[in-house]
Parts: C-alpha cells; structure tokens; sequence
C-alpha cells in the first residue's frame, strides 16, 4: 500500500514513496546495476533512515534509494546485480532503533549522486519516473492510494505506477461452501519479484 507520497507532509518536504508492507517483506531490485552505498543502524550514517542502500542503475544512470530496512543490505558497495536482485527487506529502522518508524519501505529517485548519508539533493518523484522510464513495459494501470498522497498527486483514479519493489500482500479468498483459511498470498505478477501495485486492489 502507498502510504505517503513525495511532496510536502506535516509542514516539511517528504523527498519520496512510502510503501507500507510487512516486516521482513523482501525489497528487489527492478533494473541491473551496482550497489553505490549502504548505511547500518546505529552506525554515524544512520540519519534517521536506520538500515539503507543506495544503487546505480546501468539503463539510466540514475540512483536508487530503499530506506527503513529490517537488517542491513545482503550486498555491499561496489557489488553489481542484475535485474530482481534482492536488496534488503522491508523494516521500520531509524535513529538508531529497529522499530522507530511503523513496517514500510522510504524509497527515492534521483539522477544526481547521493551524499555520505545517502540523501538526494535533487530527488524525483518515483511514481512520475517510473511511468515515464517504464512506459513501454505494458503494465501501467490505475492505483488506488492512501488519503497520505499529496494533493498535488491526487487524480480521479489515483496515479499510475508500472512496478513497486516489494510484493504485495493479498488476503486469502474464502473458499465457496467452506470456512476461511488463514494467512495471505502475495501478488506473483513478473515471476512474484516486482508486484504491480494495481493487483493489491479489486
């Protein structure tokens, strides 16, 4: 679920998607590339984002942010990964406590090389690039959104998004004639890597 989108929140410039999901929810990759940075909790580079990798694509040259992370990315700077790598999972890490922040993925995009702390001087809206860079791909549908989207975002049937980089979780139908099962499936829509988001919603 998009729980927050990029634009100004409580008075400050929020320079991403939130992406609410479960703890451990595993984060993949959606183009090839080289992991440019990661942070660890607790540790001087932290900066609020708790666990978090920063990665080059090598389609666009543009960065890659996955912030709030559960544990520390499997991968380490300068590793290169092709396309549905796993990267790390969803977490709620931040100023130095695992849980500071509820379960969710902080993600960003820009062209621009990040600092120390892994920010983005110049960020760009990850829904709007996306759709831009992925519009060939044939999977751009309508996705409902959380009231937490910026209004500037607001559309009569929410944005458009082609992929997100966590799977999403759908809650077991009932069976007919029988009684209901516990538990969730997820999403298995590009080989169960990247989920679109649109298939969270019916």
């Amino acid at each position: 679920v998009i729980t927050s989108g990029m634009g100004e929140r409580w008075g400050k410039m929020h320079s991403g998607v939130d992406i609410g999901a479960s703890r451990g929810t595993p984060l993949y990759s959606y183009l090839p590339g080289k992991v440019h940075q990661t942070g660890k909790l607790g540790a001087s580079n932290d900066g609020g984002y708790g666990n978090w990798v920063t990665w080059k694509d090598d389609k666009f040259n543009a960065y890659h942010f996955f912030g709030h992370m559960n544990t520390q990315s499997p991968l380490r700077p300068g590793s290169k990964f092709g396309n549905k790598t796993m990267l790390g999972t969803v977490g709620g890490s931040g100023f130095g406590n695992p849980n500071e922040y509820a379960d969710h993925l902080h993600w960003e995009i820009s062209n621009l090389t990040p600092d120390s702390m892994g920010n983005f001087r110049s960020p760009s809206d990850p829904i709007t690039w996306m759709n831009k860079n992925f519009t060939d791909s044939g999977n751009v549908k309508p996705v409902n959104v959380s009231y937490n989207i910026p209004r500037g975002q607001r559309k009569r049937n929410g944005p458009l998004i082609t992929y997100i980089p966590v799977p999403i979780e759908k809650p077991t139908p009932i069976p007919t004639g029988g009684s209901m099962s516990s538990g969730s499936s997820r999403g298995s829509s590009l080989n169960s890597i990247v989920t679109d988001v649109s298939t969270a919603y019916t």
